[in-house]
């Protein structure tokens, strides 16, 4: 028997996340961002953030995290402030500028996921949405729904 990557889950599960991950990019550069600057200004509009949240939710390095956030702190989008409770970790949040950039980014992804969903009704998104989550599950990756859990409750 031999494997055919076609006929797995898991190829369609990253295809369909490169296809998102590729709409977003086309998209956030004709607002002068990356798809990954994109998605932080996306999770810190919830509340302000450390670098280790950040990192976390997104799934990237932290030199990589703290690159993007470097670029949009240049740029206007996000400041640094000192935690409240623990004077050595910083907090990122969002300048006036960068909750505009936020709100266009939330009307982008918006749009793509209408396009991506296209002829699904809300029945058959939700059965999507919780057959992923049960994969997760499985795979005992718990503390990934966790982060997504806490952020649509804030």
């Amino acid at each position: 028997m031999s494997f055919k990557p076609q006929k797995a889950l898991g190829f369609w599960c990253n295809k369909a996340a490169q296809a998102f991950r590729s709409q977003l990019d086309k998209e956030t550069d004709k607002l002068g961002l990356k798809w990954t600057e994109a998605l932080v200004l996306l999770f810190i509009s919830g509340k302000p953030s450390s670098l280790v949240e950040i990192a976390k939710n997104l799934e990237h390095a932290h030199p990589s995290v703290l690159r993007q956030i470097d670029s949009l702190e240049e740029a206007g989008y996000v400041e640094r402030t000192v935690h409240p409770e623990d004077r050595r970790v910083k907090l990122v949040s969002l300048t006036e500028k960068g909750k505009t950039a936020a709100n266009k980014v939330h009307l982008i992804a918006q749009e793509i996921h209408a396009r991506a969903t296209k002829g699904f009704d809300e029945a058959r998104i939700d059965a999507a949405v919780n057959f992923l989550r049960e994969i997760i599950i499985n795979l005992d990756e718990a503390d990934l729904l966790t982060i997504c859990d806490e952020k649509d409750a804030k």
